[in-house]
């Protein structure tokens, strides 16, 4: 039996969220960049 890859759909959701705060406060605009570019370094 196959596990199903939750990795992809947390972060479509961890995203989904950031982008949700990004319209609340420009200061999550550049966490979500930081964070983005680490995420993007460790996959």
């Amino acid at each position: 039996m196959r596990r199903p890859k939750l990795g992809q759909r947390v972060q479509a959701l961890f995203f989904f969220y950031l982008y949700l705060l990004w319209h609340r406060n420009w200061f999550y605009s550049l966490a979500f960049a930081a964070i983005r570019a680490h995420v993007g370094m460790l996959i």
